[in-house]
Order: C-alpha cells, then sequence, then structure tokens
C-alpha cells in the first residue's frame, strides 16, 4: 500500500514543483521531522521522503507529513497485529495543533472531488472550507505553468482513489491509504497525530524541518 501511497503522494507533490519559472514550488512544501520515542519508533526512507514508524505488540503505524500552502497531506498505514478485528467504532484518526491541541480539519474524499470537479470546470460548491481549498489549489495553478492542468488533476484523482477509508482493519491485516488535513488557523506547533485503536492512544509528534539554503 505504501507504494500507491508514494505514487500518489509524488504526483500530488509534483504539482507544486513542475512548470514554475521562480524558486522550485518543491522547496516551499514543509516537512516534519517526528519526536522520536524509543523503543517504539523509528525512521525510514520511501521514495526520497523520511517517514516514521510507531510499533508495539498489537499495532504498527506507518506516516509522514508534508503541507502547502495550509493543506496537509498525510500517508498512513495502520497495521493491526492483534488476532481480533477492529471495527469502525473501534478506532479514529485525527490531528492537531500546538500544545493546546488545537483540532486540524480532516478534508473528506467528498472535498476532494469537489475541489478537483472546480479545477475541471465544474461550480464551486460554496462551504467556507471548500472555497479555501479550492483557493489553495487556484494559487497552485497560477503559479504553475497552464499545461500542468492535466497534471493536476490527475495527481487529484489519484489521491481520491487512494483517499484511506475508514471501514474495519480485520486481524493480522493492515489499512492504508492518504488522509488530507485544511490548517486554517496560524500553526504553533508541535503538530500531533492521535490515533485510537480499541482504547489505545497513540500519539506521534512532529516539528517542521528546518529549511535548507537554496543556492542561485
Amino acid at each position: 500500500m505504501l507504494n500507491r501511497i508514494a505514487i500518489a503522494l509524488t504526483l500530488f507533490l509534483a504539482i507544486l514543483s513542475v512548470g514554475c519559472a521562480r524558486a522550485p514550488m518543491s522547496a516551499q512544501i514543509n516537512r516534519f521531522d517526528h519526536q522520536l520515542q524509543p523503543p517504539y519508533t523509528k525512521t525510514f526512507i520511501k521514495d526520497g521522503e523520511t517517514y516514521v514508524s510507531y510499533e508495539n505488540v498489537n499495532y504498527k503505524i506507518s506516516t509522514a507529513l508534508f503541507e502547502y500552502q495550509s493543506i496537509i497531506v498525510l500517508p498512513l498505514e495502520i497495521f493491526n497485529h492483534t488476532a481480533s478485528n477492529i471495527w469502525l467504532d473501534e478506532y479514529a484518526v485525527s490531528l492537531y495543533d500546538g500544545r493546546d491541541l488545537k483540532p486540524i480539519k480532516m478534508l473528506t474524499r467528498t472535498d476532494l472531488q469537489a475541489a478537483r470537479s472546480k479545477i475541471g470546470g465544474g461550480g464551486s460548491s460554496g462551504g467556507i472550507e471548500q472555497q479555501l481549498i479550492e483557493s489553495t489549489l487556484n494559487a497552485i495553478m497560477e503559479a504553475a505553468n497552464v499545461t500542468t492542468k492535466n497534471t493536476m488533476i490527475k495527481s487529484i484523482d489519484i489521491a481520491i482513489d487512494n483517499y484511506f477509508e475508514f471501514r474495519p482493519i480485520y486481524a493480522g491485516e493492515k489499512r492504508g491509504g492518504i488522509l488530507c488535513f485544511l490548517v486554517d488557523f496560524k500553526m504553533e506547533y508541535p503538530i500531533t497525530l492521535m490515533v485510537k485503536l480499541k482504547g489505545e492512544e497513540i500519539r506521534l509528534k512532529f516539528m517542521p524541518q528546518m529549511k535548507k539554503e537554496v543556492k542561485t
């Protein structure tokens, strides 16, 4: 599953960097470092990006955070090492900002589909959150060459097709996909990913990576 996620994520991030006459927009993507929690967490490299995995006797979580212009892309994979199924009402995923744990809005597949429709020439849904999504994607389009429009639509289609399905995680199996979040406030950090599995709460905290200077 991570291979498909990596492909979708690569295409999603690619729309931020192609066809731009200014400094590459990929340099403007905010990446995050996980605050390690030995012995449960470790990092690994996937397609040139740093991921983190958390594993205990019952569960394993693999993820990474990427942010650009208020949209956070989070590839997520949850492994169920136990002998019992995890039903939909027995797990939850949420994202928070700062030490006061301010909730960050999770976008649904429907939100992305509406935004994709807008880019493809459809009408706007009119909601405030939808307008924020559309304004972000429009800003990306304006910064990139117009010939990248089809690439952008294809990228969003792949993200939609690989969106995380909140369905049962069966015993000995895994569930994975992409989640997107919309930040409509000034972030204070750390970003906390909270995954609840059958009453067990797992928290992974992330801080922005230091920006590398781009030589010109």
